[in-house]
């Protein structure tokens, strides 16, 4: 089955070639022979704004109590990271249906991250108008797997 999805991250309609490395995306334009460069998943919207908010929370959890070190700042590096890590990995899946199930796990990790705010929130480690800017952030990666998981399914139905 063909990549389809990776067009999804040029914003191109052409059919896609394979991987020639775990970075780079080959495509073959239908309406061409010529083959393009395909930008790589880091260069997704929803990947880079989910990667500044992980360095962005891994400088903010550094100032969290010590006796959290090993709890709350751990499940908030590690949901926030998850959500580049499985982007990433579904990426590189054989199929557009594989990838859009990674993109769930991506969305439940989001979840995940909103609870562990609202928690670090609720005990005192971030003031109310972090926490609503963060929560801002994480709804609009939300909303961004959303859309990126309806155009998955999308393709591959077409059978992308």
């Amino acid at each position: 089955m063909a990549n389809g999805w990776k067009d999804l991250v040029s914003g191109s309609d052409s059919g896609s070639g394979r991987n020639t490395n775990t970075n780079t995306i080959t495509s073959t334009s239908t309406s061409n022979t010529t083959n393009t460069k395909i930008k790589k998943t880091e260069d997704l919207e929803v990947f880079k704004m989910a990667h500044r908010l992980t360095l962005e929370l891994y400088k903010l959890t550094g100032k969290f109590p010590k006796s959290e070190k090993f709890a709350l700042v751990s499940q908030i590096r590690r949901a926030s990271s998850s959500i580049c890590s499985n982007l990433m990995e579904g990426s590189h899946r054989h199929s557009s249906k594989e990838f859009r199930q990674f993109v769930g796990i991506a969305n439940g990790s989001v979840g995940e991250l909103k609870y562990h705010l609202l928690l670090a929130k609720d005990l005192g480690y971030l003031d109310e108008s972090k926490y609503v800017e963060l929560i801002e952030k994480v709804n609009q990666i939300s909303k961004m797997l959303r859309s990126l998981s309806s155009s998955l399914l999308q393709r591959s139905r077409k059978g992308k």
